[in-house]
């Protein structure tokens, strides 16, 4: 998948335009389509630097979208593993009537 049909693959799945995303919008829905693009560029091997020119913001910035966005997929993890063990101990128990 090449970075154009990445970005427009996150503008699509979240209702943001291409522009929008690689623009400097405050709007939370914009932000962190943005942060999930920076994320995704990260774990293709691009420099924190590399994605920062591309957004013309700074380095820091990234970096906090990055470990947001890492934060957020260790929260759903936690979640999942969470009701996953509570599912396990529903069931595990019968009930007799």
């Amino acid at each position: 998948m090449t970075t154009e049909q990445l970005i427009n693959n996150i503008a699509a799945a979240t209702g943001c335009t291409p522009e929008q995303i690689m623009g400097n919008s405050r709007i939370q829905r914009v932000a962190d389509a943005r942060a999930v693009l920076q994320y995704s560029l990260r774990e293709r091997n691009w420099t924190l630097q590399r994605i920062a020119d591309a957004f013309k913001c700074d380095h820091s910035s990234v970096c906090c979208n990055v470990r947001k966005m890492v934060a957020a997929m260790n929260l759903i993890e936690t979640y999942k593993s969470a009701n996953n063990d509570t599912e396990q101990t529903v069931t595990s128990q019968k009930i007799e009537l």
